[in-house]
């Protein structure tokens, strides 16, 4: 029998992001080895130094700082690192795609309508500064106005915590709305919500706020509830786990980081909104999102602008970039989408058909088909298989 490894796993407690890592660990060692986990569980920030003298074969690590990295040297066992906190790659490293993560919220806000972007960061965090600079050169190939705001880290720092929104509260109100504006985190875009109760911007009708981790606790507990783009987390531990398992073995370590990319965005109410400034097309759309669980074509939305609707056509297509009635179908299928990706018990596609305003389940599957390539069974099995990584 192959022998049995001890491996240290140094992660923070309480991120619901870890966890996810740690399912991801696990479903490496019951697939493919046979390894004895270390954890530490009730420690925050869990320090590759408290590894001194240790005899186990292995360690993966969230290490942050290069006088972490020096100790995980010294330990003379292979160290496999999750965190893009450092710049320069001086262990192993499986991370998450921190440029892509930022284009990805940057695309999202622009298919939103918005053309004035914010990106909300933190100073220090080498990976941040990655999804900035993917947020910002995505913000300027589109052609869309960006601003930035970077502020400290106040992990650690109780005193001042009630007045560390103010400098936030001040560039929020400098920037005139509708406003798309991606935060480098989750707590950071609860934030954001909160300032903007401060300011008087509506969220999303004024500014559309989307962070990064999709962590449920923040996301569905904020007030509308936060979009977020969600990290491979999963997959990740599964392959640092992986390329650990290979060092052990002797095997030569890569020669830069191992990215992942992100899975895509969950999107919730803050981001549920079409930033239009023409004041009739905005009210089609409006009609448009607020019915679409009913059943209705274009003549139904035109006692609700006082156009006629010829120029409403016109207008629509030149500001949305599709017509009145391809709109109501992507937003019909967008909404299916959300309902297929739901978790908890399966709901019938008759039904989802009913919830999304289309005549049929047969109608439901032609456009659905039409829209994505594929039908929405397959979308939802594609779905599930990617959430289970």
């Amino acid at each position: 029998m192959a022998k049995t490894r001890n491996v240290a796993m140094l992660f923070a407690a309480g991120w619901e992001s870890t966890e996810r890592l740690r399912r991801g660990v696990i479903d490496y060692v019951r697939r493919k080895t046979r390894w004895t986990i270390t954890a530490m569980p009730e420690t925050f920030g869990p320090s590759v130094r408290s590894l001194a003298g240790w005899t186990g074969d292995g360690v993966l690590a969230n290490v942050r700082r290069k006088s972490e990295a020096h100790a995980a040297h010294k330990l003379g066992i292979p160290v496999v690192a999750l965190s893009g906190a450092l710049e320069e790659g001086l262990l192993p490293r499986v991370l998450t795609d921190n440029e892509a993560i930022g284009r990805l919220g940057a695309e999202h806000l622009l298919d939103c309508g918005f053309r004035r972007l914010a990106f909300y960061g933190r100073r220090g965090a080498y990976d941040i500064s990655l999804r900035r600079r993917g947020f910002v050169d995505c913000c300027a190939r589109a052609g869309a106005a960006c601003q930035t705001f970077q502020a400290p880290s106040l992990f650690g720092q109780w005193a001042g915590w009630s007045h560390a929104g103010q400098k936030l509260d001040a560039f929020l109100a400098g920037l005139k709305p509708p406003l798309g504006i991606m935060a480098c985190d989750d707590l950071r875009a609860r934030r954001v919500l909160d300032s903007c109760r401060r300011v008087g911007y509506r969220v999303p009708d004024d500014v559309a706020i989307l962070g990064v981790d999709n962590n449920e606790l923040i996301c569905e507990f904020c007030d509308p509830p936060v979009s977020s783009v969600a990290r491979a987390d999963r997959q990740m531990g599964y392959d640092s786990a992986a390329l650990l398992d290979r060092l052990m073995a002797g095997k030569r370590p890569p020669k830069g980081d191992i990215l992942l990319p992100p899975t895509g965005v969950v999107r919730r109410r803050s981001t549920d909104v079409l930033a239009i400034e023409d004041p009739q097309v905005a009210a089609a759309v409006a009609f448009i999102r607020e019915h679409i669980a009913r059943p209705f074509g274009v003549e139904s939305v035109m006692p609700h602008v006082s156009v006629s609707r010829r120029w409403l056509e016109q207008r629509f297509k030149a500001t949305v970039g599709c017509t009145i009635y391809q709109y109501i179908c992507r937003t019909r299928v967008e909404r299916a989408k959300d309902l297929l990706a739901a978790p908890g018990r399966k709901r019938l596609l008759k039904d989802i058909a009913r919830s999304c305003g289309f005549g049929s389940a047969k109608r439901f599957r032609l456009v659905f088909e039409r829209l994505t390539g594929q039908s929405p069974a397959r979308y939802r099995r594609d779905r599930q298989s990617r959430e289970a990584l």
